[in-house]
């Protein structure tokens, strides 16, 4: 059996330190979440003053971008025009379909993805773009 890279709790941390450090920068508190390439949480944060409902949401994200393989928000551009497609997403409640969640990929495909919410969507993706960087080797 061929094992497959995946994320470690060091390199989840850092990334939850990069997006703390990013979301301070723009002054919006927001929930950060970073997923193994199976979508199951490694790494979570509530930064002071994020809504409770932005941690839920965080965790959708980086799940669905974990499973999707690619960003929540390319997730969302790519079903837009399909309106079957489209409903049958919406009635999955683990999915997010709006940006924030980025996955980190390597050779061997998704390694982890991260999942942030608490903003406008723009907001969250350029917070998961700065914890994605931190995870780079």
């Amino acid at each position: 059996m061929e094992s497959k890279p995946n994320i470690q709790l060091e390199d989840a941390q850092r990334a939850i330190g990069a997006g703390v450090r990013k979301s301070q920068e723009i002054e919006i508190p927001m929930s950060l979440a970073v997923v193994d390439a199976a979508g199951n949480l490694v790494a979570l944060a509530r930064m002071d003053g994020a809504s409770l409902l932005s941690l839920d949401v965080a965790i959708r994200k980086a799940y669905t971008s974990a499973i999707a393989g690619y960003p929540t928000g390319a997730f969302f551009d790519s079903v837009k025009e399909d309106p079957p497609l489209l409903a049958g997403l919406a009635h999955r409640p683990d999915l997010a379909l709006f940006g924030g969640g980025i996955p980190l990929t390597g050779a061997g495909g998704v390694i982890a993805a991260v999942g942030v919410s608490g903003g406008h969507y723009t907001d969250d993706h350029g917070v998961a773009e700065a914890m994605v960087e931190a995870m780079q080797p």
